[in-house]
């Protein structure tokens, strides 16, 4: 198509002109000019070939004028969408036209079309009616006239932008390439790429999302977006969308592996818009995936703010950049298997190592391999498993080829590696087949078995001396079996097993087993002979620390017994474990061998569980033995005693009695069967108590000592112990009760006279000061309660020591006697009189609102008691002095009350007598010297002014001195000897009682070991416990510490404590008690009778020793009532198996009436008072020798 008519004329006439180069008519035109006709035709038939030239041909033809203005442009099918005739009069820099180079300047063209040179290749881009960039390619050469004259321009052009789109693409595709080459990880590879691609195409950002397997979606990993905040918030928002499949443009890509490109994402409904995606303005969108090996291993996609057309040429190169990204990826996975394969081989405590099936060689090993055997890397890949393993190269590849055919799976094998030092390593293999392109390989995973072989070899020697000890007929043979088993098996020469005796406090060798050679057999037999204390020896340390001991070689340590035999045979390696059977050590087993032998804790383990094992076997024996021998003292038992057995079902009904029982409790007088305990008329539980004893029984649980009373046909009380325990099946379901009872009644009258004659005094029936005292304490608690007021008065008879001394004793009881009767009549009901002891009485007079009340009370007293009354025959008159002490307003608790009422009364004596005092504040003056006298006693304990005396006690049977009591004395530099009861009271109450009893049992231990080394013989040393002395958490350490520190014999120390102190809190005194004779400490209840005197309570300690209190023995045998009282403590001290002690004994009838009542010892004046050490050693040796 032409631009004008005569263009191709003018064209043909310029080249004729110009170009002189022209066809072979064109010359022999210019040789032989033709006439104008023949010219014209030539013209005419180079325009037709011209014309269909430019049709036919990609490029255009153009002309400009002398200002370079365009004055032709023609060409074939040009397909670059633009109108020629536009182009017409324009310049070529007109109409949005940019040099691609020269920085986008026309000025350098320009300089060229002015200097009239020619221009070859010029590249320039336009914009094209769609909105598109095509790119030209242009050459021209200037125009001159026949006279030299410049008329302008003329050239060729072409659209080279497919050429052009096409290189940029291979150039991106390079870009993309060289990106992932150079990059360090996966995340800058992507980043790179996605750069890449959005700088060379004009994308603003780009994302890769990559499948997640666990959630089954796609979800964003890299990205990449210009420095743009709405787009840097896209990408950021992009991070909390996840794509399923087929959901949205990305997940559209990944289910289908086809790329999608949308124009306009506003105008597409396949596009999954999130609102953050318009707030940014994306438009235009291209998704496409990431391949390897035919599968979708990703999705890239990249948008734009600009609507974007389909480009086919980028879609063909994106889809080549996919799959090199889909390459590299699966590169860098594989790359991050073979370093994670790597990583695990060498972090692998197994032994890996890889073996080529072909070469049958080691291709690769991990560093726990190398370890295990010795060898570098290097040396064993120069190897292959026939070298080093305990199979041939023909078993290893038989095993091989049948595991590639498919005929073994997964194998194991068990074997033996050679190590390079030559030791043997037994292994588990479990080789696996593994075909790959690089050729078989067998991945062989080793694990070291020698513990499990050892673990196995220990296992079979438990269960060897399970069988001998399963099968033994005696426990003779069962030890020896068991001894026998662990010799031979873990190459032990011989062993021995000593068991504890429990009578000497030995232990003895009993079993022994051992190879048959002489010098084996002389250690045994040498063995045999020797014993072993607690700690002594190697066997006495394990049986006292209860732990195992392994020498590894017995001959160098001196503690061993009989060491010069052991080092004469030769003997070095030892073992010694304890025999347990319920945690207590009942023998000890020992080996020897003659090779050193470095201890083995899973030996020490197995060794635990044989010891366990017979421990179990000689405890059942034991307990079967025990069983036959209860069975048959139960049987003589039950026909014999005087207790009953019983037995009740589930539901608590009696089912069964036996046992003769007593005359009045028996099954004859108690019929029980069928009923339940409560349905039997008891009279002294209540229901509140019988309720709590139902919930026992529902608990299942045992009980001791239930003491219940019913009445017989005449009225009196009968009275039973009974305890009982529940019953349980084989299953463990409960079955009942069983137990026994027997008849107390005399027991219980004993007690009930005991406490009366141990809160009354005996001469006169009042309470005595412990019930008074309990009296007062209740009074204190009720007035502070009720806020009351009352009035302590302390009464001493005027006198009374003339007329005891003048008429006799007999006369002074019966004075005693008439006095407490008229002090009784004289009070009211509500008061309280009471004797403390020789002419002492106290009353407490209650609810007094005032002073004046207490004054006509004792002016009644003093009244009455000063009336005569005839003894023997002669008329007797006393008087008295009383002390008067209010509550609250002069004390608030007992002990300040008596001794204000005290105080007081010695003011009244010193007024005159016969006459009352009130306690006023200055009557407390002594209160300084009490203080001076408890300053001097914190002083005596640090200068060391105390010391111990020694009073023996006498076995009344034999006459021989078995004991003695530590008794302190306090020598004052001042005050001289100062006696007991005037600061033990004191030490007591500060507390200086618990250093000073530490003392004193510790300087008392010592003692007895000293006589012990003089030669004297062996005697119970009894030491007294004060009440805070007993209370003091660190008693039992104290007591530990002197046995230790001294040496005594636990056996040979006697605590002394009264009962009252075991009472107070009953539960911490039993398990304080049961520590202490735990040790082997003896224990005596001293004072017995003042306190509760109550045989329920020396049951239920472990007492050793019953002190009859010397109240009780001064006026024996003359007094009934003590002689009645001391005979029924004795006889309970023996019902119970105690050693009984009287106090106090100072006449040879009080001795002789003790000893034809059967008591077990005595300690008084009459025999010895306390003396020195030194005097009571002299007194010991005479008496041994007299």
């Amino acid at each position: 198509m032409l631009a004008r008519p005569s263009a191709s004329r003018a064209y043909f006439c310029n080249r004729a002109r110009y170009h002189p180069s022209g066809t072979r008519e064109y010359m022999e035109a210019r040789k032989k000019p033709k006439k104008p006709l023949e010219l014209d035709e030539k013209l005419r038939v180079w325009e037709g070939r011209f014309q269909v030239l430019t049709e036919l041909t990609s490029e255009w033809y153009w002309e400009q004028d002398e200002k370079c203005r365009f004055t032709l442009v023609t060409g074939g099918t040009l397909g670059h969408g633009f109108d020629t005739k536009n182009f017409l009069g324009t310049y070529r820099w007109d109409r949005g036209a940019v040099p691609v180079g020269d920085g986008g300047s026309w000025d350098k063209h320009k300089a060229a079309l002015k200097a009239r040179r020619p221009f070859a290749d010029f590249l320039f881009k336009r914009p094209d009616p769609k909105g598109g960039m095509r790119y030209i390619s242009t050459s021209g050469q200037p125009i001159v006239d026949d006279k030299g004259r410049f008329r302008g321009y003329r050239g060729t052009a072409k659209d080279v932008t497919d050429t052009r789109r096409a290189q940029e693409l291979q150039n991106l595709e390079h870009s993309v390439t060289h990106s992932i080459a150079e990059a360090e990880s996966v995340t800058a590879a992507m980043t790179a790429a996605i750069r890449a691609i959005c700088e060379t195409e004009g994308w603003e950002c780009g994302r890769y999302f990559r499948p997640d397997s666990e959630a089954g979606a796609l979800r964003l990993g890299e990205s990449w977006g210009i420095q743009d905040p709405a787009i840097q918030e896209f990408l950021e928002r992009s991070r909390e969308i996840v794509y399923g499949p087929g959901v949205g443009l990305m997940g559209r890509v990944w289910q289908s592996g086809q790329p999608l490109w949308v124009a306009d994402l506003t105008q597409d409904s396949r596009a999954q818009r999130a609102a953050f995606g318009a707030d940014a303005g994306i438009r235009g969108g291209f998704v496409f995936p990431v391949r390897s090996e035919g599968k979708v291993i990703g999705v890239l996609g990249f948008n734009s703010r600009q609507v974007r057309e389909t480009d086919e040429g980028l879609l063909k190169a994106i889809l080549a950049i996919g799959s090199q990204i889909g390459q590299f990826l699966e590169r860098k996975r594989a790359e991050e298997e073979q370093r994670r394969f790597r990583a695990a081989m060498d972090a692998s405590a197994d032994l890996m190592l890889l073996i080529d099936r072909s070469s049958m060689r080691y291709i690769d090993v991990n560093d726990a391999a190398c370890r295990a055997l010795g060898y570098t890397r290097e040396e064993l890949l120069m190897l292959g498993p026939q070298d080093i393993f305990s199979k041939s190269r023909e078993e290893l590849a038989q095993l091989y080829d049948r595991m590639f055919a498919g005929e073994l799976v997964a194998p194991t094998v068990e074997g033996i590696y050679r190590c390079k030092n030559g030791s043997q390593l037994p292994i588990e293999a479990y080789p696996r087949a593994v075909r790959s392109a690089a050729g078989d390989v067998i991945v062989s995973i080793a694990r070291d078995i020698r513990e499990r072989k050892r673990a196995e070899e220990l296992l079979r020697l438990e269960h060897t001396v399970t069988r001998s000890l399963a099968e033994a007929e005696t426990a003779v043979a069962a030890v020896q079996g068991a001894i026998r088993a662990v010799c031979e098996t873990e190459g032990w020469e011989c062993g021995r097993y000593l068991r504890v005796d429990e009578r000497a406090g030995v232990l003895r060798c009993v079993e022994a087993w051992g190879i048959q050679t002489e010098a084996i057999e002389r250690f045994l037999t040498s063995s045999r002979g020797v014993t072993y204390a607690p700690g002594a020896g190697l066997a006495g340390r394990v049986w006292q620390s209860g732990q195992p001991l392994w020498l590894a070689d017995v001959g160098k340590d001196e503690r061993a017994a009989q060491i010069s035999l052991i080092r004469e045979i030769g003997l070095h390696g030892a073992i010694f474990f304890p025999v347990i059977a319920e945690g207590k050590t009942i023998g000890v087993l020992a080996f020897n061998s003659r090779e050193v032998r470095e201890p083995e804790e899973r030996l020490l383990q197995a060794i635990r569980v044989i010891g366990s094992q017979i421990g179990q076997f000689v405890q059942r024996k034991q307990a079967e033995e025990g069983v036959r021998e209860s069975e048959e003292r139960f049987r003589s038992l039950t026909v014999l005693s005087t207790d009953m057995y019983w037995e009740q079902d589930e539901q608590f009904r009696f089912t069964s009695m036996s046992g003769t029982g007593s005359q009045r409790v028996n099954v004859k007088t108690f019929p029980a069967i069928g009923k339940k305990r409560w349905e039997q008329n008891y009279v002294n539980m209540t229901a509140d108590q019988w309720a709590e004893h139902m919930a026992l029984l529902e608990a299942h649980k045992p009980f001791r000592d239930m003491e219940l009373c019913r009445l017989d046909e005449a009225g009196k009380k009968i009275w039973i112990s009974i305890s009982g325990e529940p019953v349980f099946d084989s299953s463990g379901v409960f079955r009942g009760y069983r137990g026994v009872g027997k008849d107390i009644s005399e027991r219980k009258q004993d007690e009930e006279r005991i406490h009366f004659l141990a809160n009354h005094d005996a001469l006169t029936s009042l309470p005595n000061r412990a019930m008074f005292n309990d009296v007062l304490n209740l009074a204190i608690q009720n007035a502070r309660r009720y806020n009351r007021n009352f009035a302590v008065l302390f009464i001493d008879l005027d006198r009374f020591k003339n007329i005891n001394d003048t008429l006799g004793h007999e006369a002074g009881d019966r004075l005693l006697q008439e006095m407490g009767a008229r002090l009784t009549l004289t009070v009211r009901a509500s008061d309280v009189v009471a004797r403390l002891g020789g002419d002492e009485f106290v009353v407490l007079v209650q609810e007094v609102s005032e002073a004046k009340q207490v004054e006509a009370v004792a002016r009644k007293v003093l009244f009455t008691l000063v009336k005569p009354m005839v003894i023997q025959g002669q008329e007797c008159r006393v008087t008295a002095s009383i002390g008067i002490c209010m509550f609250p307003a002069e004390a608030q608790d007992e002990h300040a009350l008596m001794k204000n009422a005290d105080i007081a009364m010695y003011r009244a004596k010193e007024d005159g007598k016969n006459t009352y005092k009130f306690y006023s504040e200055e009557m407390n003056i002594h209160s300084f010297e009490r203080l001076a006298l408890e300053t001097s006693l914190r002083r005596g304990l640090e200068r060391s002014e105390f010391v111990l005396h020694y009073q023996a006690k006498l076995d009344l049977h034999t006459g021989k001195i078995n004991g003695v009591e530590a008794l302190v004395r306090w020598q004052h530099p001042d005050l001289g000897m100062v006696p007991p009861a005037q600061f033990i009271p004191l030490a007591e109450e500060t507390g200086l009682i618990v250093p000073l009893g530490k003392w004193v049992l510790h300087t008392a231990c010592a003692q007895s070991v000293a006589w012990l080394r003089e030669g004297l013989p062996p005697l119970h040393m009894a030491v007294n416990l004060s009440a805070r002395q007993f209370a003091d958490e660190d008693l039992v350490k104290d007591i530990a510490d002197a046995l230790q520190s001294t040496g005594l014999q636990p056996e040979l120390l006697e605590l002394e404590l009264t009962e009252s102190m075991v009472i107070q809190n009953a539960e911490r005194a039993g398990r304080v008690l049961a520590e202490i004779k735990k040790m082997g400490v003896r224990l005596a209840i001293d004072d017995f009778g003042v306190g509760y005197s109550s045989l329920t309570h020396l049951k239920r300690f472990p007492i050793d020793t019953l002190k009859v209190d010397r109240s009780f023995i001064r006026d024996l045998p003359q007094n009934a009532e003590d002689r009645a009282l001391t005979e029924a403590i004795i006889a309970m001290g023996k019902s119970l198996k105690l050693t009984v002690v009287a106090e106090g004994v100072e006449t040879k009838e009080q001795q002789t009436f003790l000893r034809d009542r059967d008591c077990d010892e005595m300690q008084g004046f009459f025999f010895s008072k306390p003396i020195p050490s030194d005097e009571f050693a002299g007194l010991l040796r005479l008496h041994i020798k007299g």
